[in-house]
């Protein structure tokens, strides 16, 4: 079927809207992502019996959950838009002066994040979910991700070495 130029015009006119409230609002969504899911730590959220914690001042900034983590990280800004925003569930970043013993029993998941109009709001398109979320909904499931990711990390510890 062949789009009539009304149509046309109106979707170009929606998608630059859309644009524009993406470059002019998206590096604060990624700042107010972040601060809500520090709340979980703030606000002294606990996971089995270990509290969430937040690091803000080393890089990547991190939720830790005993031995856990999941780590923020993005490659700058273009045009006003963070490029690459990830979030990571793994194994806590170490120190400088550190490191692990052992290998993680558990694989890293990583969750894409592209930041997204929602009518006049931004939310997150989660590529590894097949969602659109708000950042607070998003900080919601990265909270129970890594309550997750923690139980089964737990679980392949208790388990042992795979025979």
């Amino acid at each position: 079927m062949v789009e009539n130029f009304d149509d046309f015009a109106a979707r170009e006119s929606r998608e630059q809207e859309s644009n524009r409230q993406i470059e002019q609002n998206a590096n604060a969504e990624w700042s107010i992502l972040k601060t809500l899911v520090s709340r979980f730590a703030l606000d002294g959220g606990r996971s089995d019996k270990y509290p969430f914690e937040w690091s803000h001042t080393s890089k990547p900034e991190f939720l830790r959950l005993n031995a856990v983590a999941a780590s923020f990280s993005d490659d700058g800004l273009k045009n006003a838009i963070p490029q690459n925003c990830k979030v990571r569930f793994s194994r806590r970043p170490l120190g400088s002066d550190e490191q692990w013993v052992d290998d993680c029993p558990v694989d890293p998941v990583d969750w894409s994040l592209q930041p997204t109009a929602q009518g006049k709001n931004l939310g997150w398109a989660v590529k590894e979910l097949d969602q659109v979320l708000s950042s607070a909904d998003l900080a919601e499931e990265i909270a129970k991700k890594l309550a997750k990711y923690y139980q089964e990390y737990e679980a392949a510890y208790k388990s042992g070495p795979a025979s």
